[in-house]
This record gives structure tokens, C-alpha cells and sequence, in this order.
């Protein structure tokens, strides 16, 4: 008669069912924590850059503070001069002297600064005061008429040559 083959304990396959799930738990524990590991060591890289950037950019504010605090500084300064030297009657800018009356034919314009402006205006290559400035449009370059016809500090008007002496 043949042999039966012996019937496998339960308990003893029990054990190595609970042997295999130690093992199991144990590598996948492992994996676990060497990814974690490396999760960590990546954050710590993240947060390094971080800082390094951080102090970029406060380094960077400080020196724009500075700089602000310097040109603050300079216009302070510049006010103060400039309300000494309106207190003391100094002029800043001499006024223009009346350009010499020249006889005009053809079309022409006079151009002034506005009323109450004491500083003289520059446009076009000319300066302009007070007292109208006449000009030949045969003497103005391209543009120039546009230049002082935009001006808002400038009064331009038609020359009128009865007005010539």
C-alpha cells in the first residue's frame, strides 16, 4: 500500500505564514523609511536654497533702502538750497532778454512764455521770456512748430507785421 503523503500542519503553516508577513512588513518598512530619508534630505536641499535666496533678496532690500535714503537725503538737501536761495532774492535762472526787433516778411509767429513765469523757456533752439520772440516759419525746422505749439509753458500767436517797428 502506498503512503499517504503527510498532512501539513496547521499550525506550522500558520508560523511561516506569520514568518513571511515579518519578513514583509520588515522590507517594506525599510523601503519606507530610506524613502522618507530621501524625502528629507530633499526638503533640507528645498529649504537651504530657500534661505540662500532669502538672503539674496534681503541683501538686495537693504542696499535699495540705502540708496533711497541717500537720494532722500540729496533732495532734502536740494530743497534747502533752493528755498535759500529764494529767500536770499538770488534767481535761479536769469531771465531772457528781448530778442532784437527784426523786420519779418512772409508767415510768421511770436512766441512768449506764459504769464508769471520768471525762469526762461528753451525750445526748438531758442529761448523764450516775457517778451515775444518773433520767427519766420521759413526759419523753423521740421518739427519745430509742433515743438512749440505743444509746449504748455509757451503762448504762440500769428505775427502780426503792423506790430513790427
Amino acid at each position: 500500500m502506498a503512503k499517504k503523503p503527510d498532512k501539513p500542519d496547521a499550525g506550522a503553516m500558520q508560523k511561516v505564514i506569520d514568518e513571511l508577513r515579518e519578513q514583509l512588513a520588515a522590507a517594506t518598512a525599510g523601503t519606507a523609511v530610506a524613502q522618507l530619508e530621501a524625502e528629507k534630505a530633499a526638503l533640507k536641499a528645498d529649504r537651504d536654497q530657500v534661505m540662500t535666496d532669502l538672503a539674496d533678496v534681503s541683501a538686495k532690500l537693504e542696499a535699495s533702502i540705502a540708496e533711497r535714503t541717500k537720494l532722500a537725503e540729496a533732495l532734502e538737501d536740494a530743497r534747502i538750497e533752493f528755498r535759500n536761495l529764494q529767500n536770499s532774492g538770488v534767481r535761479a535762472v536769469a531771465p531772457a532778454e528781448p530778442a532784437p526787433v527784426l523786420a519779418i516778411t512772409g508767415p510768421a509767429i511770436e512766441v512768449r512764455t506764459k504769464p508769471g513765469r520768471q525762469q526762461t523757456r528753451y525750445r526748438a533752439g531758442r529761448a523764450f521770456g516775457p517778451q515775444p520772440v518773433p520767427i519766420a516759419l521759413a526759419d523753423l525746422a521740421e518739427g519745430d512748430l509742433d515743438k512749440l505749439m505743444g509746449d504748455p509753458e509757451l503762448v504762440v500767436t500769428t505775427h502780426k507785421p503792423s506790430q513790427e517797428a
